[in-house]
């Protein structure tokens, strides 16, 4: 078409034959062929639109001469006009297509090429953006009950998906793409379809959510992963329908979505949300050692904020601990210490937490000491209220271990070797319990003075049973028990005072187990004085 003198020969041809046809003579049929080659030589000559017009007047203009090839040859013709133009032009080429197509079907309806026009028609609707027109034509050629070719089901079925989808009609374009896709074997097509189905369904979890009813919408979210496993919107899908179900407050489902997102997308930028929800749903459904571990991995999650994760260490600790896995809430606590931003007040607790159970779990005293000490440590630098409470009660039981560790130190013979070790020792327990007695909290006085003055009479006792020498006479040894009765005299002077500064605060006000234990030591230091007083308060109370 594009050869000059091609273009002329057929030109003139069509217009020979033009001539003819103005005689008007023969017979229909005659009539009806010099048309068809006066519309051929317009074709192949390149004068598309021309030709176009006179396949038409050879199909239709002559009901006495139907000619089923000339309208198909129409459809043909404006159809290779559309390639031929653009913009405006090219829409008009597509619209006498369809035009000539749709007179085809209805003049011609045994015609061997019916589905064909209707499908490439449809298409053409399509591309025209006439979604309804499309939808219609596409339909009439699926329901029409001719036998279609696998390639124009999924043509037909691509127009009614596409249309349906383009006006928003999520629900008729997924019932369309689902019937498609089996019939789908190239991966590239199938992944775009699959695509498309993924969203459609995903656009009608949002309608539903929108509408507020979250049911209808976690469980269309949910659908898209069940549709189309490999959607590139279903880690979306997924994470959509999770929070649609702790809206609802159905946790054990919504437990059950995120640990699926979980386990499908171990490195989605999402995984830190997905955490935090199941932190909540755990908290929920009181299974606090599942919440831990999630406040645990947002701990640990460099893309949260630092003060997040900090607060995440904590809680995570505090799961375990009322999950009462004492190992694992001692690993929490330690790695809350070691968090962006730790407060200090909750420093001192995870520290008070750390000495317990290294006192009560793991039995190691050296680890207790240091968690202890640290806690003093913290008060001396910066004082809190709760920081010199907390104080008081580490030097309180800093003190009762050196106490411990004083009993331990048996005064054997000869006891020159091991008293001053003792001795040591002791003044260190009560060094610690002076500073708890100083602190300002009144149980904690009462109690380290009651230690203080079980530490002195203990050491008076470890004196009077102390290992005697061997080898002494009578007279030695009587000096001896004189000796040690004078050395252990003053400290049980001591314990006395301290039993009873502990009962003078009776008179305060003040009675507990620690004032009740220095009364009870009194009767047994000095019968003479304290042994007539029944133990109890209401009779202490009565003291000058």
């Amino acid at each position: 078409a594009g050869d000059p003198a091609r273009k002329t020969t057929f030109a003139a041809a069509a217009d020979w034959y033009q001539r003819v046809l103005a005689l008007d003579t023969g017979s229909p049929a005659q009539k009806l062929a010099l048309r068809m080659l006066r519309a051929d030589a317009l074709y192949d000559g390149g004068s598309t639109e021309q030709a176009a017009g006179e396949y038409l007047q050879a199909a239709y203009a002559q009901p006495a001469t139907p000619s089923p090839e000339a309208a198909y040859a129409a459809v043909q013709a404006y159809q290779r006009l559309a390639t031929e133009t653009s913009g405006e032009a090219k829409d008009q080429a597509l619209r006498a297509s369809i035009g000539a197509s749709l007179k085809l079907a209805e003049v011609y309806s045994a015609h061997p090429q019916w589905l064909a026009v209707l499908t490439r028609s449809a298409q053409d609707l399509y591309v025209l953006h006439d979604d309804a027109a499309a939808i219609a034509l596409a339909e009439r050629a699926l329901q029409s009950g001719r036998p279609l070719l696998a390639s124009q089901r999924r043509e037909l079925l691509t127009v009614v998906g596409d249309a349906h989808y383009t006006q928003k009609n999520f629900a008729s374009a997924e019932a369309a793409y689902l019937a498609l896709l089996p019939s789908i074997d190239a991966a590239q097509p199938r992944a775009a379809i699959g695509e498309r189905l993924a969203t459609a369904i995903y656009r009608q979890a949002e309608a539903a959510r929108a509408a507020g009813d979250l049911r209808a919408a976690a469980q269309s979210f949910a659908r898209v992963g069940q549709s189309v496993p490999g959607a590139t919107i279903r880690a979306t899908a997924d994470y959509d329908a999770a929070a649609a179900l702790i809206a609802l407050e159905d946790w054990t489902p919504a437990a059950a979505a995120l640990e699926g997102f979980r386990s499908r997308y171990n490195d989605h930028a999402l995984l830190p949300e997905v955490d935090k929800k199941l932190a909540v749903v755990y908290d929920k459904t009181q299974q606090p050692a599942a919440a831990a571990e999630a406040y645990l991995r947002i701990a640990a999650e460099p893309r949260t904020t630092a003060p997040l994760r900090s607060e995440a260490a904590w809680l995570a600790a505090q799961r375990y601990d009322s999950a009462r896995l004492p190992a694992a809430a001692a690993r929490a606590y330690e790695n809350y210490l070691q968090a962006p931003e730790v407060s200090g007040e909750r420093g001192l607790q995870a520290r008070r937490k750390l000495a317990d159970f290294a006192r009560d779990f793991k039995r190691d005293e050296p680890m207790y000491r240091q968690w202890l000490q640290q806690i003093v440590a913290i008060d001396s630098r910066a004082r809190t209220g709760i920081s010199q409470q907390m104080a008081a009660q580490a030097y309180l039981e800093l003190g009762r271990l050196d106490a411990q560790a004083a009993r331990q130190i048996a005064l054997s013979a000869p006891i020159t070797q091991q008293l001053p070790q003792r001795r040591v020792k002791t003044e260190a327990a009560i060094t610690a319990l002076l500073r708890a007695a100083q602190q300002g909290d009144a149980t904690i006085t009462t109690a380290a003075t009651y230690e203080i003055g079980a530490i002195y009479q203990d050491l008076g006792l470890a004196l009077l049973r102390s290992q005697r020498p061997t080898a002494l006479s009578a007279e030695a040894r009587e000096q001896y028990e004189i000796l040690l009765e004078e050395q252990a005299d003053p400290f049980e002077r001591k314990a006395i005072e301290a039993h009873e500064a502990n009962l003078g605060r009776i008179k305060q006000g003040l009675w507990d187990d620690a004032i009740h234990r220095s009364a009870t030591a009194l009767v047994e230091l000095a019968p003479a004085l304290y042994g007539k007083h029944e133990l109890r308060e209401d009779r202490y109370a009565e003291l000058p």
